[in-house]
């Protein structure tokens, strides 16, 4: 019985530590980084794209962002 108890006590912890960890983890988002690999002759370019005040992003120890792989350069 106490072996039981002590499970589900584990489980419970364990679903309340991954939906607080993805609530705190999504508010931290500060931007997107845009790679575009679609010209084949040359390297992958990438773009940086804040959603905050460049200051408000500079204050910051750790920045967050969002990866964007779009190609946004038709082949011909």
């Amino acid at each position: 019985m106490e072996l039981a108890i002590t499970i589900a006590i584990g489980i419970i912890g364990f679903i309340a530590g991954v939906i607080v960890g993805k609530r705190s983890n999504n508010q931290s988002i500060s931007g997107t980084l845009r790679i575009d690999s679609s010209d084949p002759y040359d390297g992958p370019y990438m773009f940086l794209e804040l959603s905050e005040d460049l200051i408000a992003v500079s204050k910051k120890q750790h920045v967050t962002l969002d990866v964007s792989t779009e190609s946004y350069i038709s082949r011909k």
